[in-house]
């Protein structure tokens, strides 16, 4: 991905240079998650869902997360903000079933990487 693609795809996310900064950060996370969602073998559907549904994931968690600094730690316990996805973009079954299996996905993809630790 690059800058300008990146720049492209977050232009609604923030309001300020410091949160475009974290929405920068936010979003090269997510690719690097579709890059893996990509590399594992997914058909070009899926991962249409999964880049639409991040792209909702990213603009809900600048809009409603209070993040000052990006940190992989805005992807633990999900889903993320599915009351928003129901209200602003949709309500029916397999729309929020489809945004919770990406924020699930989002989940095991920051485990793996070590990014995200539970406390046992």
């Amino acid at each position: 991905m690059t800058k300008e693609e990146i720049d492209s795809y977050i232009i609604n996310w923030y309001w300020d240079e410091k949160s475009r900064k974290f929405a920068y950060q936010l979003a090269e996370y997510l690719f690097a998650f579709l890059d893996d969602v990509k590399e594992s073998g997914a058909s070009e559907r899926t991962y249409k869902k999964h880049k639409d549904n991040c792209w909702f994931i990213g603009s809900f968690i600048c809009q409603y997360g209070y993040h000052d600094e990006f940190s992989p730690s805005v992807f633990e316990y999900p889903p993320y903000h599915d009351l928003q996805f129901e209200r602003k973009v949709s309500n029916s079954k397999s729309a929020v079933s489809s945004y919770e299996s990406t924020c699930n996905k989002l989940e095991k993809y920051g485990l793996k990487k070590g990014d995200l630790k539970y406390e046992k």
